[in-house]
């Protein structure tokens, strides 16, 4: 009987704790496409300061999420995140229109895509 009530107490916390930490996934990646939307807003009007400034907001997000991300996901969808973040700096910085939407479009799915698949479903379990 004991073991059953072990098995079932490892179970509801391991639950919660996966529950909580999809809610902070999402939370902290919606506030990170807050500002990606901005990004691409000003870049669509070529307001460069503005986009600079809005990326320079992000990273400093992205500083202080790195860590507890880290030990949520996997490490190649961080690196990719991390690339993704460092091309559309770049591209704002030359006032590479075209390259700057394309390359925040892709930062904005990889930020979105985290929090759906790191959820706990049956469809990740199995």
């Amino acid at each position: 009987m004991k073991q059953i009530i072990s098995v079932i107490i490892i179970t509801i916390i391991f639950i919660a704790l996966s529950i909580y930490s999809n809610k902070y996934l999402k939370d902290s990646a919606e506030n990170m496409t807050s500002h990606i939307d901005k990004v691409e807003a000003y870049a669509k009007v070529q307001d460069w300061s503005n986009v600079k400034r809005e990326l320079s907001s992000i990273e400093d997000i992205w500083s202080k999420l790195q860590n507890q991300w880290a030990m949520l996901i996997e490490h190649e969808e961080i690196d990719k995140l991390e690339m993704s973040l460092s091309k559309v700096s770049k591209y704002a910085e030359a006032k590479s229109f075209s390259d700057c939407l394309a390359e925040n479009a892709n930062l904005k799915l990889l930020i979105k895509h985290i929090p759906e698949i790191h959820v706990l479903n049956l469809k990740n379990v199995f």
